[in-house]
C-alpha cells in the first residue's frame, strides 16, 4: 500500500527479481536473506548507484524495476468474479450461489439500487435499460451526436453503472453479475470471467419456471433479451457479447446444472494465483 510518503512498501522477494532480470546479481543477495522490506524508490536508488551495467546488464534499470513493481502491483489486486449470461440461463443464480459458498458479496440488486441513486432513474427503468439497449438506441445516440445534443439516457446509466462497479470492486473480493463488470474492471482487478449459457429449450423451461407464463412467447423473448444485450454490450465495449475466446470460462448450466456450475467456478476461484 502507498505510504504518506507516495512509496510502495513491498516484500521483494529473489523469485520476483530472478523472473524480471536473468542476469541480475541482486537475487543472490536476497537469495541469503529471503525477504527484504524495500521501498521501491530506495531500491531504484540502490540500482541506480551500482550501476546498471553492473546489475542489469542488458536491461535498463528503471524499466526492470517499472516491470517488477507492475509485476507485483498485479499479483496483489482484488480477485473478483464477473459472471456474464444468456437471459434465462440461471447465471444471476450461479453468481449468488457462488458468492455463498465463498463467503464473499454478490452486487446485482444491490447496484441497481446504486445507479438508481446516482443517476435519478427509477429502480424499473434502470433494470430494463442498465444492460439492454433500447430498441432505438443506435438511431437515438446517432442523432444525438450527430447534433451535438446532451448524453442520452442510457449513457447516464452507462457512467453511473461504471462508477457503481469500480467502487464495489475496491471493498474486496466479490461476485458481480452483469453491467459489463469484465469489461469495466479488466484492469483494475485479478478477474475471472465467466459466460453462463445454455440451449434455447433448456432456459425457455427456466423462464416460465422461474417468471410465469407471460403473453410473449418463451423462445421470442429469449431472442429478444440476449439481442438487446449483446447490441448494449457492444455498443459501450467494442467487444463480442457471448463469444468463448473473450471469456475465462463458458459453462452450459443446461447440460452441467446449476450446483456444478458453482462448484467448477468457486474451484477455479480458489486456485487462483
Amino acid at each position: 500500500m502507498p505510504s504518506k510518503a507516495g512509496q510502495f512498501h513491498i516484500d521483494i522477494q529473489a523469485q520476483h527479481v530472478r523472473s524480471y532480470c536473468a542476469f541480475c546479481t541482486l537475487h543472490r543477495k536476497l537469495q541469503k536473506k529471503r525477504n527484504v522490506d524495500f521501498p521501491s524508490q530506495k531500491l531504484y536508488n540502490i540500482c541506480k548507484a551500482r550501476g546498471a551495467a553492473k546489475l542489469f546488464p542488458a536491461v535498463n534499470t528503471a524499466s526492470c524495476i517499472a516491470r517488477l513493481m507492475g509485476k507485483l502491483q498485479e499479483e496483489s489486486m482484488t480477485k473478483i468474479i464477473t459472471i456474464s449470461r444468456q437471459f434465462g440461463s440461471g447465471g444471476r443464480t450461479i453468481g449468488k450461489e457462488v458468492a455463498k459458498e465463498l463467503g464473499i458479496p454478490c452486487y446485482d440488486s444491490e447496484l441497481i439500487e446504486k445507479v438508481a441513486e446516482d443517476s435519478g432513474f427509477a429502480h424499473e427503468y434502470i433494470r430494463e435499460h442498465g444492460e439492454y439497449a433500447a430498441q432505438t438506441h443506435w438511431l437515438g445516440r446517432a442523432l444525438n451526436a450527430g447534433a451535438g445534443l446532451r448524453e442520452s439516457n442510457q449513457d447516464v446509466i452507462w457512467n453511473a453503472q461504471r462508477k457503481a462497479v469500480i467502487e464495489v470492486s475496491k471493498k474486496g473480493p466479490c461476485v458481480i453479475v452483469g453491467r459489463c463488470a469484465d469489461y469495466i474492471l479488466r484492469h483494475k482487478a485479478d478477474l475471472l470471467t465467466v459466460f453462463i449459457h445454455a440451449s434455447l429449450e433448456k432456459r425457455e423451461e427456466r423462464i416460465v419456471q422461474v417468471y410465469g407464463e407471460s403473453d410473449e412467447m418463451p423462445a421470442k423473448r429469449l431472442r429478444d433479451k440476449d439481442k438487446r444485450r449483446a447490441s448494449y454490450y457492444k455498443f459501450y465495449t467494442d467487444i463480442e457479447w457471448g463469444l468463448a475466446k473473450n471469456y475465462d470460462v463458458c459453462l452450459d448450466s443446461g447440460k452441467f446444472g446449476i450446483d456444478k456450475c458453482v462448484e467448477i467456478i468457486k474451484n477455479l476461484y480458489e486456485t487462483m494465483d
